[in-house]
């Protein structure tokens, strides 16, 4: 899209949304897989703006959504039951964050197994604006820093694109942000794409599935909960069952107990390499 024509249709329909309209700003996320790691992995994430509101997460959670529909549809036409878990991508991160307007007021969403938690949190950035200006992806940028929970970032933004917002959690400068990486170097956002969604819907399908009931928490709790979740996945579920409901037999032979088990094993190794350690005083 011509960039100044692109412009143009951000300040118009920054003015003009309603609720089934959003700006999808794409972000390529680069972050080292753990802490020890020399190599690094990358995801593409969005940032969906509307009028009142902003969503981050893993644009993998979203993109998968025709392709379930499809297959569902199939499934009603042929009278099958399709293993969706065999067929989809399980996203690098399950959570997203929403930023309401005005005042910027946080709150994270993720799961638990099949339960669904958040919490709120005060916005807390303190921004120093630097004289230092260059162009990324052909926008003009200016440099910003702050400390965010345990750790030093650098932030570059562009005051051609309308929005105070950016990936994750962060936010407040007089532009939208182009750039975004730690002191460190181990995560670093950067912007790469744009599209206007009509007839948009925040819920993907992922968070249509389960219960509906979403459990606020205190962050303190949450932290304790994801943990102790990391350390034994399926800890919940298998303190419900009886010993006879662990000794039944699968269809394939297994027990429910060798199931479980190597389920926890799996979803063990998954949770291993989350990304929650953007936040180093979240101790993961």
């Amino acid at each position: 899209m011509n960039k100044a024509f692109f412009i143009i249709i951000v300040l118009f329909f920054s003015k003009v949304y309603s609720q089934s309209e959003a700006n999808r700003f794409f972000y390529e996320l680069t972050y080292k897989k753990n802490k020890d790691s020399s190599t690094y992995e990358k995801i593409l994430t969005i940032l969906d703006i509307t009028g009142d509101k902003s969503i981050y997460r893993d644009y993998l959670s979203v993109s998968q959504d025709s392709l379930i529909n499809d297959i569902l549809q199939q499934s009603k036409k042929s009278g099958s039951n399709p293993d969706l878990s065999k067929m989809l991508k399980i996203p690098v991160f399950s959570y997203k964050v929403i930023k309401k307007n005005p005042g910027k007021e946080i709150s994270f969403y993720d799961r638990i197994l099949n339960d669904k938690f958040f919490y709120s949190e005060e916005a807390k950035l303190n921004w120093k604006i630097k004289n230092e200006t260059s162009m990324i992806n052909e926008y003009p940028v200016q440099k910003a820093t702050t400390e965010f929970n345990g750790r030093k970032w650098t932030a570059w933004f562009s005051k051609t694109i309308p929005f105070q917002d950016g990936p994750y959690k962060f936010f407040g400068l007089p532009g939208l942000i182009v750039k975004l990486e730690d002191e460190k170097k181990e995560f670093s956002w950067i912007l790469a794409g744009n599209k206007k969604i009509t007839n948009y819907d925040e819920n993907s399908f992922s968070d249509k599935l389960g219960s509906k009931n979403i459990i606020e928490v205190d962050k303190g709790k949450f932290l304790t909960m994801f943990k102790d979740y990391q350390e034994n996945p399926m800890g919940k579920l298998m303190s419900k069952m009886t010993s006879d409901d662990m000794n039944k037999k699968m269809p394939d032979g297994r027990t429910v107990s060798e199931v479980i088990k190597a389920e926890n094993k799996k979803v063990m190794n998954i949770l291993k390499n989350n990304i929650y350690r953007i936040e180093t005083n979240n101790k993961f």
